[in-house]
């Protein structure tokens, strides 16, 4: 059950962080090419790719953590009783839910919510300065889910392998002739 919804909810997560990143690169391009061609950079364009930046960072972070693609550790887990092995990624998971909770979506939120009270703008984009710390607390809860999906299933596959190799013992299951 759970897998089921965090799989649904990591696919929407994939998708905004991509729509995200295209958007970033074409800011960056169009911000490079009125400054080379024109020879002045559109105005707005630096302020979007920093506001950007920090929605690819915080929605990939939350990305790569529910396709088990982040950094992490695993040679010692590998070495132990399958068992104990199981026990330190539900610990390893229940630390993770634990400070996703209370340091993205609880602080994050209340920082959100501080800068909305602000009613600060972003000059150029006219927007405001709160959507800045948004994705903050929208992370916090993508990576939460995935939290507890891993301490209740530990051993359930990634809703989505980012590296999609068979070869690295990730990815799409594969029969004994190597097929997908």
């Amino acid at each position: 059950m759970i897998y089921r919804f965090e799989s649904v909810v990591a696919r929407a997560n994939a998708f905004a962080a991509s729509v995200a990143l295209v958007l970033l690169t074409l800011d960056v391009l169009y911000g490079v090419s009125t400054r080379f061609l024109l020879g002045n950079q559109a105005r707005w364009t630096e302020e979007a790719a920093r506001l950007l930046l920090i929605w690819v960072t915080l929605l990939g972070g939350a990305m790569t953590y529910s396709g088990n693609a982040h950094l992490g550790v695993d040679l010692v887990v590998m070495r132990m009783d399958p068992g104990v092995a199981r026990f330190c990624r539900r610990a390893g998971a229940g630390f993770v839910y634990l400070f996703a909770v209370l340091v993205m979506v609880v602080g994050g939120g209340t920082l959100y919510a501080e800068r909305l009270s602000f009613g600060q703008t972003m000059p150029a984009l006219g927007i405001g300065r709160a959507w800045q710390y948004l994705p903050v607390p929208i992370a916090g809860v993508l990576i939460a889910i995935t939290a507890v999906r891993e301490i209740l299933e530990p051993s359930a596959p990634a809703c989505h392998d980012l590296a999609g190799d068979p070869a690295s013992g990730r990815g799409a299951p594969t029969d004994a002739g190597g097929a997908v």
